[in-house]
Formats: C-alpha cells, sequence, structure tokens
C-alpha cells in the first residue's frame, strides 16, 4: 500500500515529502514513473522508491538514506550532506548530524520539533517554548548591541584623537628640530662645520671685532706717535721722549719696508690664526658646550620622531580602533588561574606567559593570535587566540584548551559590534534547556 502511494504521488506529480531532506533537496526524491528512483551520486544504480529511509544502505553514496543513520553521505549532489534536516516549524529550520538520529537524546538546540527522535517520538515539540525564548534573546541583544555601538563609535572617535595627538607631537618636534638646529638630518652645526654658520660664527665675529678694535687703537697711537715726532723739540733733553721717538720711527720703516711684500703673508698669517681660533676648545668652550647641548637635544628630538612616527604606523585595525584599547587590561579568575590579559601585548595565566599578540586573524580583525608564550613541560611553547563577540564591555566569557597548550578565549567586546542581522541573531542563540 505504501508503494501504491509512492507511485500514485509521483503520477499527480505530488512530491513525497522524504524525511530528513530539507525543501531544497526534495525534488531529487521524485520517483521514476516505473516508481523507481536513481541514487543521486550513482545514477546507474536503480533501487525501488520504498527502499529510501528503510534503515539499509542500498545506493553507494548513502543517498537513499537522508532520514537515517544507516550510511554516510557525501558527493551525491544535495545540500545536506550528512544531516538530517529538521522543520521545526513555529521557530527556525535546523540540520543535525545524522549519526545523533534516534540516540535517545532531545537534541533542542537544533531540533526544537523533537524530529530527530521521530522512531520514538521521546521528544515532545518545543518549537513554542524556544521561539519565545529566542524573542526574548533577540530584543535584548538588539538592545545591548544599540549599547555597546555606542561604545565602538567612542572608541574610533578615541583612536582618532589619539593618533591626531601623535601627530601634533611629531610636528612639534620637528619643528623643534628646525628652530635648533639642521632639520633636515637632525643634528646641530658644530666646531667642524666647514660653512663657517651658528656657533663658530658667533666666536668668529667676536674675534673680528676684537682685531678690529686693536687696529683701531694702533691706528690711533700711530697717529699720536707721528704728531708728537712732527712737533717734537730736540733741545728739549728728555731722553724717554727721544728713545720713544726712536723706536717709533723704526717701527715705521719696517712697516713702510715690509708693507708689499708681508700682505699676503700677514693675511695667510692672520686667516692660520684666526683657524686655530676657530678650532680651539679653550676660546669657545662656553659656546662649544652650548653646541653640543643643542646637538644631544636634537639627537634626542630625532628618537623621539622615530618612536612616535613607528607608534603611529602601526596597524591598529579597520578605523584604527585597537589603537585605544592599547591601555585596557582585562583580569578575572576562571578555573584555578587568574588570567590577565592586555589586548595588545599579552596573556598571563598567574605569572606564566601564555603569549605575546602576534597579529589580526587576516579575514576576521575580531580574532587575535598570540605566540611565544613561556614553554610547556615537555610540549610546545603556549599560544592562544582570542574570540571578540560583541558586548558593551571587555569581559571574558570562556576559557578552553584545545591542545595542549593551545588556548582559545571568548571575550566580549564593543569592537566586534555591528548592525545585528537575523541570522547574527539566530547563531547566537542559546537554548535554555532549564526552562524547558
Amino acid at each position: 500500500m505504501k508503494y501504491t502511494l509512492v507511485v500514485l504521488a509521483a503520477i499527480t506529480g505530488v512530491c513525497a515529502n522524504v524525511i530528513g531532506a530539507p525543501p531544497a533537496d526534495q525534488h531529487l526524491y521524485v520517483p521514476l514513473e516505473d516508481g523507481k528512483w536513481r541514487c543521486l551520486g550513482n545514477p546507474d544504480v536503480v533501487i525501488d522508491y520504498g527502499q529510501i529511509n528503510d534503515d539499509q544502505c542500498d545506493c553507494p553514496d548513502g543517498s537513499d538514506e537522508p532520514g537515517t543513520n544507516a550510511c554516510s553521505r557525501s558527493g551525491n549532489g544535495g545540500t545536506s550532506a550528512d544531516l538530517f534536516y529538521c522543520h521545526n516549524e513555529g521557530h527556525f529550520p535546523g540540520f543535525i548530524e545524522r549519526f545523533k538520529l534516534n540516540d535517545g537524546v532531545c537534541d533542542y538546540d537544533k531540533c526544537c520539533d523533537g524530529s530527530d527522535e521521530y522512531k520514538s517520538g521521546a521528544c515532545p515539540n518545543k518549537c513554542k517554548e524556544i521561539h519565545q525564548q529566542f524573542v526574548s534573546f533577540s530584543k535584548r541583544l538588539r538592545r545591548d548591541s544599540a549599547v555597546a555601538l555606542v561604545q565602538r563609535d567612542r572608541l574610533i572617535k578615541e583612536a582618532r584623537a589619539i593618533r591626531e595627538k601623535l601627530e601634533h607631537k611629531i610636528d612639534k618636534l620637528k619643528h623643534h628640530q628646525k628652530v635648533n638646529g639642521d632639520g633636515d638630518n637632525g643634528e646641530a652645526k658644530d666646531t667642524n662645520d666647514d660653512n663657517g654658520d651658528g656657533v663658530r660664527d658667533d666666536v668668529m665675529n667676536k674675534i673680528v671685532r676684537s682685531v678690529d678694535a686693536v687696529e683701531a687703537k694702533i691706528a690711533l697711537l700711530e697717529s699720536i706717535m707721528t704728531k708728537m715726532m712732527d712737533n717734537y723739540n730736540p733741545n728739549f733733553n728728555d731722553g724717554a721722549v727721544k728713545e720713544a721717538i726712536k723706536d717709533f720711527q723704526n717701527y715705521m720703516s719696517e712697516q713702510y719696508n715690509d708693507d708689499d711684500d708681508d700682505d699676503d703673508e700677514s693675511s695667510s698669517q692672520l686667516s692660520k690664526l684666526l683657524q686655530s681660533l676657530k678650532l680651539s676648545p679653550s676660546s669657545s668652550s662656553s659656546k662649544v658646550n652650548e653646541a653640543n647641548e643643542v646637538n644631544k637635544q636634537i639627537k634626542q628630538y630625532q628618537t623621539d620622531i622615530d618612536i612616535f612616527t613607528q607608534e603611529l604606523n602601526r596597524y591598529y585595525g579597520k578605523d584604527d580602533i585597537y589603537r585605544a584599547l592599547n591601555d585596557i587590561k582585562i583580569s578575572t579568575d576562571y578555573g584555578d588561574y587568574k588570567y590577565k590579559i592586555a589586548l595588545l601585548d599579552s596573556i598571563h595565566q598567574d605569572k606564566v606567559l601564555v603569549g605575546k599578540f602576534a597579529n589580526f586573524d587576516e579575514h576576521d580583525e575580531s580574532i587575535l593570535y598570540y605566540t611565544n608564550g613561556s614553554k610547556c613541560w615537555n610540549g610546545p611553547h603556549r599560544s592562544a587566540r582570542i574570540i571578540l563577540v560583541c558586548g558593551k564591555t571587555h569581559e571574558i566569557i570562556s576559557i578552553s584548551e584545545p591542545e595542549k597548550c593551545e588556548y582559545t578565549i571568548e571575550m566580549t567586546s564593543p569592537i566586534a559590534c555591528h548592525e545585528l542581522t537575523e541570522e547574527d541573531i539566530i547563531n547566537r542563540f542559546k537554548v535554555d534547556f532549564s526552562q524547558l
């Protein structure tokens, strides 16, 4: 009778509802006119339509058993692969692994209609109650998400302000560098400046002014002695005056005789003298010290500029948002340990280093990786990943160790928040079994 009904359904164009197959795959289970059916992955294999879901694996690809765990399915062209489809009327459809079928466990988080235990019927339909939980959860999540999005916007503004502050510091340092010395190479003009600029020019100018003053005094003295020599009365027997006039006459004679020959030599000697004075620490020790201090300060400016520029160029995720979390530290007791997390620095388990921040996930910046932690006893170096989920605050939700010394930490953070879709809410919803 069952076989006849299947054939009639095929003849009248009505597609029988094959348990375990999703609506998108139901068309694959339409029987042939003769009441036969071709295996999806092996169409050369033809079986009776009534052999579908008979708890016997008749097709090589297992496509004849979408509603039982009699055989594995793969590569059969369907969308459900090795999963059993639950209609979940009144809630949202779901899939469950077929090896969990009829195992005596009510998997209400996947099949709220209890269809995963269809043989025994031991699991009553709870879709109404579970959907009420979902509605309450959805309202709460949307409300919290709205608050978290405000927090996220605040973090973006903080990050932008931090960046602007860094840029201002760099500009200010460059200005000081330019004012105090050569802004191109970051060094003050020192005592070896071949261009004669800066501090040494001040010293040289003072020397030149001093020489000019001496020459002026010599010229005045020559003028006085010339007048004395021209107007001197030799009848006065003044030995001191006579000797002074004689010495002056000899001086003037030597000056005029050597004037032409010694111009170049004098100029050269003066240049050498000035150069020696120019390079002599004792001639301008205070100025040299001042130059050294200026040079030291400008080098410090350059060091600070390099540090701030490196920080400015560091990648802090989209919108630069992680820059606002540089100083945020999370501490919590979990299990037998106290965990301390500085998101962009390190993770500690008590005093043991779990890992140093290495990088963001290439495809999802809400996942952070940490490496090079303390070495485990007879094992690898510790490492971790942090998975951020949307939340108003930064709080640790769970910590697990799926592999030896490899930790997975789930945390809430406004950073992971975005405008929620229905799919986002469904994926985050967890059934409260205690309320069923």
